[in-house]
């Protein structure tokens, strides 16, 4: 299994930050997206902010390289120190933005919709899903990061349509 470093990681997601702002020009009928900088906003879930005024849309985006069927929910940001993964931290975004370069997709999904989605699914999708670890080496030390393999399909059915009964 391949260890990921956290500064290589990085600098991959600062090469890709301004990916999707064509995106968001277009969807928040917009010029002004600008990049979050400070770790304090990104640990709170904030990467990009779009529109100007006292009230910007905020973005957290989470950006792969290649396309698989599924959307990796981080459970645990690292395993050993009980660090919540963003999947279950309460973050204080608006969109969360899934970017896959491979394809150039660009998924939006309203934060709460998303985390009210989890919420009530976490449970049943990881008795369900492949549960993925994955080893870090981190600045200061080693950790592991865990999600669950959400399929896409069942993701967006859970966010678009919360409220749907599955038929038997």
């Amino acid at each position: 299994m391949i260890t990921h470093e956290f500064h290589t990681s990085n600098a991959f997601a600062d090469k890709h930050a301004f990916y999707a702002k064509k995106v968001y020009q277009d969807v928040f009928q917009t010029s002004e997206v600008r990049l979050v900088t400070d770790r304090d906003g990104q640990r709170s879930g904030v990467d990009v902010l779009v529109g100007a005024g006292i009230r910007p849309i905020r973005i957290e985006e989470k950006i792969r390289r290649k396309q698989y069927k599924d959307i990796f929910l981080e459970i645990w940001s690292s395993e050993e120190q009980k660090i919540l993964g963003w999947a279950d931290k309460p973050l204080i975004c608006d969109y969360l933005s899934y970017i896959v370069l491979e394809t150039g997709t660009v998924r939006l999904y309203s934060y709460p919709l998303f985390r009210h989605a989890w919420q009530r699914n976490k449970e049943k999708w990881k008795q369900t899903y492949e549960i993925r670890r994955i080893p870090n080496r981190g600045r200061y030390s080693d950790y592991t990061t865990v999600g669950v393999c959400v399929p896409i399909n069942v993701l967006n059915k859970q966010i678009v349509m919360p409220w749907e009964k599955a038929e038997k």
